[in-house]
């Protein structure tokens, strides 16, 4: 193949100043290239190449100099041409440096073998006992789907066979992602723009821990790779990971590659199976079933779902203040407040007489009304007083939802990254919602102090502190595909809050109408596992005045710790499009079965409780291990968390039709 070709040459005159001696490309293509090509070429070496793809062009990189002197390189030379044409393996067989071709060299272009002079060299090396431990976790991070990856640097050929293996393997499972790389790095690389996986080796660098579960099966295919590279590609085109219609699914299906039983490898690289869920699987379904009908038949009903229609909030509707639980019978006649950020505090918005609604309206935007509910016969006043939105009683009965749990057990990072996927418009795609903020305030401090945190800057949240009065996290008005709108507020309590019920933060849960029950998988350790909250929340449940039903939807939170066990594995992937109440259930007799096969069915008892239920998997933050529990270093990609909000909404009658109304029988 031909390609254009670029030699650079170090000026003594002065440190790092790269001079261009020789080329076969016009003055403004070589200029563009000098411009891409600049953050790499000052941190090459001797002892690397390197091969940097940059979308439709790539380019590969050889340098030149005296190593036993001095690490530091005199020229480099860049072959440069399309990336269909100058392939990432093309980079690795191309031959050494010849010092005796740099003088002049690079003035035409020049033709570039589809098979180098090092192919069968490197094709040996990489299925070699020395290059395993280097390919292993290379291969394990880019399974992970980590796009920028530094390696410790050991000698010269380990980087070149791994690196040949690796793009070898991908190529068998089928994951055509570009992939660039430097063999060796005399220094750190700031961010770049490279699509695809960047992998560097450095001298004197910690190498990075990548996930346990795909290390796990990164062992597996390096050594079937080392075995017969043949018989792994027929193994994996058995199983349609090769043409699998995206990552996630090409990784179930590379998992059934894993051994069933206890195996000792030659490298260690894996000593347990994953947790199989049994044959019992399908008696845990069938009596899940069986206790569901059970208590629906001894249950009131439930609440029919709204109208279809718009319709505003009927005259003389009561409002219940989730926060003192008082009755609001006054809504429309009471006069708006507006909160003074100066002042600290809120004042009186009078309006005047005899206006229509339409009239009103602009006194109500980002109003407030004080809550005039009788308690023990007085009203409320002094430090006692407390607003809620303006919105929040004008368009039908709000919907009230919780989050149960003890502390990190997730329930802060579930919520944030729900928000962040209602406001992304996940909410939108996946059922046909529209969704605005009910008090713009609260839903801009949520944003400031929980979502951007997690989702823009990668920090782990704070834990939910405990108080004696709470009120909702944020709230939305949310409309469905009927036109019917519903306010929705949701309520993160701590988890010593709840444990205990020792105050009034837990007062809304005698009006609530979903919760969200986060299960954390750290418990799930086979032996028999309970949930104070859960039995505590339950028994306000069973016990409150308010005959409304209360919906459930069981979460396994942090799924991703669990990718790797069935049936978590076939749920934690992108979400089935439209709203299927088959597919809910499908998804909560997988969980159900799972849990009771790790004896903690104790943690399903809201299925039998509650009067609508489903139970599913979520990952706030996609599996990124903590740093010193302040960051995740690798980026946060919340996985399935709008599933459960999904259910819990046609459960408690936002969502409407008749398959929302199926969805949790």
């Amino acid at each position: 193949m031909t390609t254009d070709q670029i030699t650079f040459h170090v000026q003594p005159g002065g440190p790092g100043a790269i001079a261009t001696v020789a080329t076969s490309l016009l003055p403004e293509e070589s200029r563009t290239w000098r411009r891409l090509l600049d953050p790499y070429l000052p941190v090459g070496s001797p002892l690397g190449r390197g091969y940097l793809d940059f979308g439709a062009r790539a380019a590969a990189i050889r340098w030149q100099g005296d190593v036993i002197v001095s690490l530091a390189w005199e020229y480099a030379h860049a072959y440069v041409g399309e990336n269909t044409e100058l392939t990432v393996r093309q980079a690795l067989e191309l031959p050494d440096l010849n010092p005796a071709d740099i003088p002049g060299g690079g003035l035409i272009p020049v033709e570039v073998s589809v098979l180098g002079s090092r192919h069968d060299a490197l094709a040996g090396l990489a299925r070699s006992a020395d290059v395993r431990p280097v390919l292993t976790p290379l291969l394990a991070h880019v399974l992970w789907g980590e796009r920028r990856i530094v390696m410790p640097w050991q000698e010269p050929s380990l980087p070149e066979g791994a690196l040949w293996g690796l793009v070898s393997i991908l190529e068998i499972i089928g994951d055509p992602q570009p992939t660039s790389f430097l063999t060796y790095a005399s220094g750190s690389l700031a961010p770049d723009a490279l699509p695809g996986t960047f992998v560097s080796f450095q001298p004197d660098t910690r190498p990075g821990q990548p996930d346990s579960g795909f290390l796990r099966l990164a062992g597996l295919l390096v050594e079937r790779f080392a075995d017969n590279p043949d018989e792994l590609r027929q193994e994996v085109a058995e199983r349609g990971a090769d043409v699998a219609e995206d990552r996630q699914a090409r990784i179930r299906r590379l998992l059934t590659l894993l051994p069933t039983r206890q195996r000792q490898g030659t490298g260690g690289w894996w000593t347990t199976s994953p947790v199989l869920i049994p044959r019992t699987v399908q008696t845990a379904k069938t009596a899940m079933t069986t206790a569901k009908r059970r208590v629906t038949s001894e249950k009131q009903a439930p609440a029919p779902n709204p109208s279809p229609r718009y319709a505003p909030r009927p005259a003389g509707q009561v409002i219940v203040c989730p926060i003192c639980l008082g009755e609001i019978t006054d809504w429309d006649t009471e006069s708006p407040w507006q909160w003074e950020p100066s002042l600290g505090t809120y004042t009186e918005r009078p309006v005047p007489e005899g206006l229509t609604e339409l009239q009103r309206a602009p006194y109500l935007n980002g109003a407030y009304i004080r809550c005039t509910a009788q308690q023990n016969g007085t009203r409320q006043q002094g430090e006692d007083r407390h607003f809620l939105p303006a919105n929040y009683g004008r368009f039908g009965r709000p919907v009230v939802l919780g989050f149960v749990g003890l502390s990190m057990a997730g329930k802060s990072h579930l919520l944030s990254a729900m928000v962040a996927g209602i406001v992304g418009g996940e909410l939108r795609q996946s059922c046909k919602v529209s969704c605005s903020p009910l008090e713009q305030a609260r839903h801009q401090a949520f944003l400031a102090n929980q979502v951007n945190p997690l989702l823009r800057d990668d920090r782990v949240l704070l834990g939910t502190q405990e108080t004696d009065v709470v009120e909702f996290a944020d709230a939305f008005l949310m409309t469905d595909e009927a036109g019917q709108p519903r306010p929705v507020a949701f309520f993160d309590i701590a988890g010593g809050d709840l444990a205990t019920l020792r105050n009034r933060a837990t007062d809304f849960l005698y009006m609530a109408d979903g919760l969200f029950f986060v299960v954390d998988p750290d418990r799930l350790d086979d032996r028999w596992v309970e949930d104070r909250t859960f039995s505590n929340v339950l028994d306000i449940v069973r016990e409150r005045p308010r005959p409304d039903p209360v919906s459930a939807a069981i979460v396994l939170a942090k799924a991703d710790k669990l990718r790797f066990d069935e049936p978590v594995t076939r749920w934690l992937r992108p979400e089935p499009q439209p709203l299927s109440a088959t597919q809910f259930l499908r998804e909560s007799a997988d969980v159900y079965a799972y849990l009771a096969a790790r004896n903690a069915l104790a943690l399903a008892e809201p299925y039998d409780k509650c009067a609508k239920a489903t139970l599913h998997v979520a990952s706030a933050t996609g599996g990124n291990g903590e740093e010193k529990n302040t960051m995740y270093p690798r980026g946060v990609r919340p996985q399935r968390v709008i599933r459960p909000l999904v259910a819990m909404l046609a459960m408690t009658g936002v969502l409407t039709g008749p398959e929302a109304g199926e969805v949790g029988i």
